[in-house]
């Protein structure tokens, strides 16, 4: 099986991405950020 590792920029990029789209649309800011991490696990369980 594949393994993920959340860089520390990775994870700053996530974080900056929610919040620039939390300033005009906060609940689709979760939306967007959920859905990478669900792409992110249905990769590694596909791989």
């Amino acid at each position: 099986m594949a393994k993920i590792i959340w860089t520390s920029e990775a994870k700053k990029n996530l974080r900056d991405l929610f919040d620039y789209i939390s300033l005009d649309k906060p609940s689709a800011a979760s939306r967007v950020v959920s859905n990478i991490f669900q792409k992110v696990h249905l990769y590694l369980i596909r791989s």
